[in-house]
């Protein structure tokens, strides 16, 4: 008796999946508990051809990978995901529970790295001292962009709409520094009241020179008093933000950036272009008058007042220009008598300006 079931599990077995032919012994396929098993311990009737195969309707072009895992206990799964989804489903059919654990903990940790390779992240410099702020972009060799905040001045009303345009003018900073955060230093200037008149406003920086600023501010009157006016100049913005760019692959002389600096600046800012000498002309804002060389690294330390870099992160998606959704920030900052005051902002969402962006360049 025992010799006959030990024929009977040693002797081989002829399988046809799917149009592909294998050969096994029983006692593979009776090697745990699952649905081969039990077609072959007499609990599910066989289907055979008129050749003795017997015929299982399904692909095998993983059942050999299946075979080898009934014999072993364990075998090495394909290289991409796609490949082990297609064995996860065949072992999901034939039941064999070690199999899909083995193939569900290696998705998890393929869409594990996956996600963190494609997670987005950014750092945005924030300052809340004048002589921090001059320090730093005087030092910095990298290209600059610093949008000055200030809702403390309150000389005037402001429209209905300048809050959300407000708003807007900071997510596009932050969705900048997304996409743009290996090449270009992004600056958040929110000084007190006291210190600056610039209620938003967009600097842009390259080795100390001002090459452009914009004012997104406007008064506009009404029948019986005038108002403060916050704009988002989309367009502006982003022309000067791809010009920033440009510059930065020229490998330009001071001498040539000065004179685009001084082009740039003539007529459509408020501020004179600052100059990286030490005669340089400052305005009655944060112009710069010293360039000294040197890094980010050495901006931070040299600073009266030390900045904290504010980490920003992002899923993929479709919102605004950039293929994710903005998550809430939590920042930290410093201000001018030290004490840290952490604060929050939920962003929305830019409008269009992939394609733009996208054409421009």
């Amino acid at each position: 008796m025992e010799e006959e079931i030990v024929d009977k599990i040693n002797s081989y077995v002829k399988l046809n999946v799917g149009g592909t032919l294998f050969y096994t012994t029983i006692g593979t396929l009776l090697n745990g508990n699952h649905m081969l098993s039990a077609m072959f311990n007499g609990r599910m009737e066989l289907k055979t051809d008129d050749q003795g195969w017997v015929l299982i309707d399904r692909s095998g072009k993983h059942f050999g990978t299946i075979l080898n895992f009934l014999r072993d206990g364990s075998v090495p799964l394909p290289e991409t995901r796609c490949l082990i989804e297609e064995l996860l489903a065949e072992a999901r059919y034939y039941c064999i529970e070690e199999l899909i654990l083995l193939c569900e903990e290696t998705l998890i940790k393929i869409r594990s790295v996956d996600e963190s390779h494609f997670k987005a992240s950014a750092s945005i410099v924030i300052f809340k001292c004048p002589n921090a702020t001059k320090t730093f972009l005087s030092s910095i060799r990298k290209p600059v962009v610093k949008l000055t905040m200030n809702r403390y001045n309150n000389v005037f009303s402001y429209t209905s709409n300048s809050h959300d345009s407000l708003l807007r003018n900071i997510e596009c900073l932050e969705k900048y520094a997304l996409m743009f955060g290996h090449s270009v230093v992004f600056v958040k200037d929110v000084r007190v009241k006291a210190e600056q008149n610039e209620i938003c406003e967009w600097g842009f920086y390259f080795r100390g020179y001002r090459l452009k600023s914009i004012d997104c501010i406007a008064i506009h009157y009404s029948s019986d008093k005038r108002l403060i006016k916050v704009e988002f100049p989309e367009s502006r913005i982003h022309e000067e933000m791809l010009f920033l760019l440009s510059v930065e692959t020229r490998d330009l002389t001071d001498a040539e950036l000065m004179e685009i600096a001084l082009r740039k600046g003539s007529g459509t800012s408020r501020h004179q272009s600052s100059l990286p000498t030490g005669s340089a002309t400052p305005s009655n804002n944060d112009e710069l008058t010293t360039n000294e060389p040197g890094d980010l690294q050495m901006a931070l330390h040299s600073a009266s007042q030390n900045p904290v870099m504010i980490p920003t992160s992002a899923s993929h998606g479709a919102d605004g220009f950039l293929p994710m959704v903005m998550p809430q920030l939590t920042t930290t900052n410093q201000n001018t008598s030290g004490v840290a005051t952490p604060s929050t902002s939920q962003p929305g969402g830019v409008r269009n300006v992939g394609a733009m962006l996208a054409q421009s360049l």
